[in-house]
């Protein structure tokens, strides 16, 4: 959440990007939506709405960008979700992140 936060600083579409506020009111959302849903916080589809809620008012774009504030930050999510899962792929295949715990022989994934 954070980093999307952080990204909405240096999209270059963005003139005035979120602050430190959206990313709580954006992990607020997602607890609250999973609650209501049924799911987990970090599912997609409650991730993303808690963040187009929590971040579509919160940014400026510049005056020239063909775009909506629902897309970038779509476009952002998905940008940061997948490095986020190649990075978690990466740690769980041999050799990955030495960094990272190994989870033990035959436990189901998450």
């Amino acid at each position: 959440m954070i980093e999307l936060v952080r990204a909405t600083r240096s999209h270059p579409e963005i003139r005035v990007g979120s602050s430190v506020r959206g990313a709580i009111d954006m992990l607020l959302l997602a607890h609250e939506l999973a609650d209501l849903r049924d799911a987990e916080p970090s599912s997609r589809g409650v991730a993303l709405d808690a963040a187009l809620t929590a971040l579509t008012g919160r940014v400026r774009l510049h005056d020239s960008s063909p775009s909506n504030p629902e897309a970038i930050i779509t476009e952002l999510f998905d940008r940061i979700m997948s490095s986020a899962g190649a990075e978690t792929d990466a740690s769980q295949q041999p050799g990955g992140d030495p960094g990272k715990a190994q989870a033990p022989a035959g436990a189901a994934p998450r």
